[in-house]
């Protein structure tokens, strides 16, 4: 993990050395080294079960996974950082937070399909979107139905 700022970070290696887990280590890890956790006001309980939650939904298929996303976060907490993005655009942590939190959502129950092959076969989801960005609108849809589901467990921003 100490790379985790770097280029050549190897999302497979920490994806075998944490069994699994390497969206919430991920995460966590960019939380915790950023400083989110002191200062911005997290459940830290919520904010894990959240995470583990999303990627629980991450589909096992070849691209749009679960290591795709980590490694979405990673790469973005990297531009922000060696990158000087952060700095350059003078991003607080509440803005870096939403930024991660962005990468390791972005395509939570992707089923591994183009919107066009969504639409051209008339998926549920492209009924359910009316045939418009349906694989964002899932994605960000989805992400808001765990955030309040089962009463708010996983709610962080509460």
């Amino acid at each position: 993990m100490e790379k985790i700022e770097f280029y050549n970070f190897n999302i497979f290696n920490l994806a075998k050395y944490t069994n699994g887990k390497e969206l919430e280590a991920t995460v966590g890890h960019i939380f915790a080294k950023a400083g989110i956790f002191q200062e911005v006001p997290l459940n830290k309980f919520k904010f894990f079960g959240f995470v583990g939650k999303i990627a629980s939904l991450y589909k096992d298929i070849t691209y749009h996974n679960k290591t795709h996303a980590a490694d979405l976060a990673q790469t973005f907490y990297h531009i922000t950082t060696v990158g000087e993005m952060g700095v350059k655009t003078g991003m607080d942590k509440f803005e870096l937070m939403t930024y991660i939190i962005s990468a390791a959502c972005h395509d939570v129950e992707h089923p591994g399909y183009t919107n066009l092959y969504l639409v051209e076969t008339r998926h549920d989801f492209a009924n359910l979107y009316n045939d418009n960005s349906v694989l964002e609108n899932h994605h960000i849809a989805t992400s808001f139905k765990v955030l309040n589901d089962n009463g708010g467990v996983y709610n962080i921003f509460d």
